[in-house]
């Protein structure tokens, strides 16, 4: 620098920056201080800094305009021949990265993501020898990444082009950025292997090519970098093993959603946060790694993990365990809920994982715990219920046993208890005000419903296979946001209600129960049902209009006293089956059946049947039996109804698995 001042640009400059100016549109911009208005670097136009390299002028060296609204085209920067900063994050401009800016050989930085520059990224960059910061994200970008990039060399230290459409391979001359400290290429289409001379750039800290259709094997030169902070790799097509790292500076790993197999290699970092290696082909056990103090979340699920669950992974900051469908068996270890205060997110579904859980759950931050189809056993923990923050407890398809808490969390929208050995009355669960999901079925469930069992938010209230008895709510009948009700194979009895309102209902099933009386005609009105199921009760008549305006899938026979076509929409009476309701001889009901016993139809009230075609129900009959017909089996099923669903509630309700999300570098 000279040591003489002056306050006056260089000729010449102040040209370049009116051009630039109009070209992106400066009477638009958020602040366009001092602009236009006499001598950039004298009058201190905003954004612009200025620099004197000799004694009769100053020099623009910087243009930092971010997040400033700048639109239109980036103009020919070349006539700012000191020029070693350029800003333009974050606003509009449009068009191609014009080639001269590699004639500005004074640049050091730029930066010019999240805008909306298209076409190539220009070769002429490759010129740039004191570049450090080329950052491109989150434009349109197309082509390849240019070989002559690699001429830059030592100079650069981060490169990123995350969010574009660059194709084509990595070149391997990218060896030769011998400094370079951040390489991120996220959302991209990127193909081909990863350059085994990536592994010399032993100044890397951050690896992040996520989201793009690279393959082949990860080089085990590239476990070897000793700086390595972040490694991202997920949701591509890479193959083989994960190589063993040697990074004590390990902090990110993500290589989820790959095809890598083989087992989870050592890693010695002791500072590790995130550990997403889902959706891979992994086997053997989880490794006894320290992250005791720092892990924050690890996804591990969907591979092939088999052994118990290694105490180290409980850190007092984690977050998120995701360990379901593996093979994983052995106890849950008590410090999960002991040692891990910060949990809200919690899954194991789909293991063989055995004994108890964990009941020291008071004060704990747990919001989402999934722990279906393995071999829990014991009680389900008052602690955990009424945790603070649960929002889903799912725990199917375990030998749970004992009887359902008390549970108080409006917090809570799912309970899925289904397929276990819970026995006693469903309690009263009218407190939880934000519940949609209730699945308690396949259990030894007995008594009566209470007066409610949840809000207007229900979806879906499955009780099928128990014992349950008594009348169904009027209530469970006006729930606007009710998709499926499911009270099949209990011994509930009574009438359906005359009238109700169920606008969202997609499915009714009522088979298998004591149910009596008329089919309710407002039910064949409900334009959204797809499926009524109501054989095997002992409905006497239909109610006039049943059905005439909607096509239902769905089967009311064998009932003792009413048969059917192929379709509700279709006439319902046929032969010599009982009338409609409303003509004058209707037939006599059987006797209402009491919540221990099955009715037994009285044979001096009631219609003569053909002793071949109706059932005959058994006169006392047991938790898991329901009315037996005669020798000749019943009228079968309409061969429009779909196949019978699967037995267990989880087919039917939303997969509680957290998402597979890629994060952004």
């Amino acid at each position: 620098f000279n040591n003489q001042t002056t306050n006056q640009s260089c000729p010449g400059e102040t040209t370049v920056l009116v051009e630039f100016y109009n070209a992106t549109n400066g009477a638009s911009w958020i602040d366009s201080t001092g602009w236009l208005v006499g001598d950039p670097c004298a009058n201190g136009w905003f954004g612009i800094t200025c620099a004197q390299f000799n004694a009769s002028c100053l020099n623009v060296i910087a243009i930092t305009l971010p997040a400033n609204n700048l639109t239109g085209t980036l103009s020919d920067l070349s006539g700012l021949t000191r020029l070693s900063v350029l800003i333009l994050s974050a606003n509009s401009i449009g068009g191609t990265i014009p080639a001269s800016l590699g004639g500005i050989s004074t640049l050091v930085s730029l930066i010019i993501d999240t805008n909306s520059f298209i076409g190539t990224i220009p070769l002429e960059i490759g010129q740039l020898s004191l570049l450090q910061d080329l950052v491109l994200d989150n434009n349109g970008l197309s082509g390849t990444l240019p070989t002559e990039l690699s001429q830059i060399g030592s100079s650069l230290i981060v490169f990123t082009f995350a969010a574009n459409t660059i194709s084509g391979t990595i070149p391997p001359s990218y060896g030769d950025f011998s400094n370079l400290i951040t390489f991120i290429g996220n959302l991209n289409a990127l193909n081909g292997s990863l350059p085994t001379e990536l592994g010399s750039l032993t100044n890397l800290q951050t690896l992040s090519l996520l989201l793009n259709q690279l393959t082949g094997i990860i080089p085990f030169s590239i476990g070897s970098l000793p700086n390595l902070i972040q490694f991202v790799l997920s949701n591509n097509q890479l193959t083989g093993t994960l190589p063993s790292f040697t990074s004590q500076f390990l902090i990110d790993l993500e290589i989820a959603n790959n095809q890598i197999s083989g087992t989870l290699p050592p890693i010695p970092s002791t500072v590790m946060q995130f550990f997403f290696v889902e959706n891979n082909f992994f086997v053997g056990s989880i490794p006894n790694y320290q992250w005791n103090d720092s892990l924050i979340e690890i996804a591990a699920n969907d591979n092939f993990l088999s052994g118990s669950i290694p105490p180290s992974i409980f850190s007092p900051v984690l977050i998120t365990l995701a360990l379901q469908n593996n093979v994983l068996a052995g106890t849950l270890p008590a410090e999960l809920s002991i040692s891990t205060p910060t949990l809200v997110t919690f899954n194991i579904d789909n293991n063989f994982i055995v004994g108890e859980l964990p009941n020291t759950w008071s004060g704990s931050a747990i919001q989402f715990f999934i722990a279906g189809n393995n071999q829990l056993n014991g009680t389900i923990p008052l602690s955990l219920v009424n945790a603070p923050s649960l929002v889903i407890l799912s725990v199917p398809n375990n030998i749970l046993t004992g009887f359902l808490p008390p549970f108080t969390q409006s917090t809570l929208e799912t309970i899925d208890i289904s397929t276990n050995y819970i026995a006693g009355s469903v309690p009263d669960f009218s407190s939880l005000t934000g519940l949609q999901i209730l699945a308690l079925s396949e259990n030894l469930l007995e008594g009566s419903l209470p007066s409610s069992i949840g809000g207007s938010l229900l979806r879906f209230v499955l009780l099928d296979k128990n014992t349950l008895e008594g009348t169904l709510p009027v209530y469970l009948f006006s729930l606007p946001n009710l998709i499926i009700l499911d009270v099949s194979q209990n011994s509930f009895g009574g009438t359906l209600p005359s009238t109700g309102s169920l606008p969202s209902i997609f499915e009714l099933d009522f088979h298998d129960n004591n149910f009596t009386g008329s089919l309710p005609a407002w039910f064949g009105d409900i334009t959204t049902l797809g499926y009524l199921f109501l054989e095997l009760n002992f409905f006497t008549c239909v109610e006039p209009g049943f059905g005439p305006n909607v096509t239902i899938n769905c089967t009311i026979s064998p009932n003792p006293f009413i048969c059917t076509n192929a379709t509700c929409a279709t006439t319902m009476i046929e032969g010599n089956c009982p009338p409609p309701c409303d003509v004058t001889v209707a037939p006599t009901l059987p006797p209402t059946p009491t919540p221990t016993t099955q009715p037994t139809p009285t044979p001096t009230t009631q219609p003569t049947p053909t002793p071949t075609t109706q059932p005959t129900p058994t006169p006392t009959p047991t938790p898991t039996t329901q009315p037996t017909p005669t020798p000749t089996p019943p009228p079968t099923r309409s061969p429009t109804r779909p196949p019978a669903r699967p037995t267990t509630p989880p087919t039917r309700l939303p997969t509680f698995a957290p998402t597979n999300r890629p994060r952004n570098k």
